[in-house]
């Protein structure tokens, strides 16, 4: 199941990341702003291309 994270990189949205990454789910997360994709919780999300008006990874 997919599930899709807006805001990731905000701090609920990492709290999201941190929770969600230990589940059977397939993390998408939605933010302005691409994070550091290699450190945690970032990298349990799925890596996408970035988009104009904002970053899906």
């Amino acid at each position: 199941m997919w599930t899709v994270i807006t805001g990731a990189t905000g701090n609920v949205g990492t709290a999201l990341l941190h929770v969600l990454e230990h589940e059977d789910a397939e993390l998408v997360g939605l933010a302005r702003r691409l994070p550091d994709t290699t450190a945690a919780p970032y990298r349990a999300a799925a890596n996408r291309s970035a988009t104009r008006r904002g970053a899906e990874w």
